[in-house]
């Protein structure tokens, strides 16, 4: 990899996978523990795990092979349009190429990956456009692919995504757990001609559930403080109430969880879903 990709083998640019092994001037990861605390993250990557990770490189290293993939010095247009589709998983079409995610941003096709969920390269070549963000650590997950397109949008208005935008927003409204702030995001985002075409339910939703899942150590109750305020928000969504009764039931909260599927239930008959949670929790309250 380095003698063919990178120019020079010994600047730069090292293959490490172990959190123990010496590499000068290596930056060292950083994530939330279980009391949310940042803490280096310890990792080891086997040999045969080395696609999945362990590339170490500076940012001029980053952007010399940027700069040279572009120009096809690596692979040429036919192969990077074969690289770039869809793989046909048979039950997965949530949009992985070969080795690469595939996105859109304003209908436009981009193609990239992130680093841990905290860097993130991303390539839109209908612009002729290259982002790369690199950070090392996170306390709140899953803000690489926001950024790396909000800078897409400062560099091109034409690639402003205001979902995302509104996104961060109530993201870090959540984070701080201002509820009434949040409010307020609502209402100027409303009134905001430029997010009209933009779904709120579902960006509340998606939020929600990147607390419930997506952490190291799932975050039960901020979830829930989401998935609330999108039933109050929402009253008639029944998938709103869904979620919600979701996350009491990760929670193990289950006359909580029960009440809220049957509210989803009530509100949308055909929510096959919330029907077989509803029997799995009264089965599981008769036993206690």
């Amino acid at each position: 990899m380095i003698e063919n990709y990178f120019e020079y083998s010994d600047e730069g640019v090292s293959f490490s996978g172990d959190i123990l092994e010496v590499v000068p001037n290596r930056t060292m990861e950083y994530y939330p523990n279980i009391d949310e605390e940042l803490a280096i993250f310890e990792w080891y990557l086997p040999e045969f795990a080395h696609a999945a990770g362990a590339l170490n490189l500076t940012l001029n290293q980053f952007i010399n092979w940027s700069q040279k993939f572009n120009n096809d010095e690596f692979i040429n247009d036919n192969t990077k349009a074969k690289m770039w589709t869809q793989f046909p998983y048979l039950n997965d079409n949530t949009g992985r190429g070969y080795g690469w995610e595939i996105n859109e941003i304003n209908n436009q096709k981009s193609y990239g990956h992130d680093g841990g969920g905290i860097s993130h390269l991303q390539i839109i070549p209908t612009q002729d456009l290259t982002v790369i963000f690199l950070t090392n650590g996170y306390r709140n997950k899953y803000i690489s692919y926001n950024i790396s397109s909000t800078l897409a949008g400062i560099v091109n208005k034409e690639l402003i995504d205001y979902s995302i935008l509104a996104y961060q927003e109530l993201d870090v409204c959540f984070n701080k757990h201002d509820i009434e702030h949040a409010k307020n995001i609502i209402q100027k985002l409303k009134k905001d001609s430029s997010y009209s075409k933009i779904n709120l339910n579902d960006i509340i939703n998606n939020l929600g559930y990147h607390r419930l899942y997506y952490y190291e150590f799932p975050r039960f109750k901020d979830a829930i403080e989401v998935f609330k305020f999108n039933t109050e928000l929402s009253p008639t969504s029944s998938n709103a109430f869904d979620s919600l009764g979701e996350a009491y039931f990760e929670d193990n909260q289950l006359q909580l969880s029960l009440e809220n599927y049957q509210k989803s239930l009530q509100l949308d008959s055909n929510n096959q879903n919330a029907r077989a949670k509803i029997e799995e929790i009264q089965k599981l309250l008769k036993t206690k």
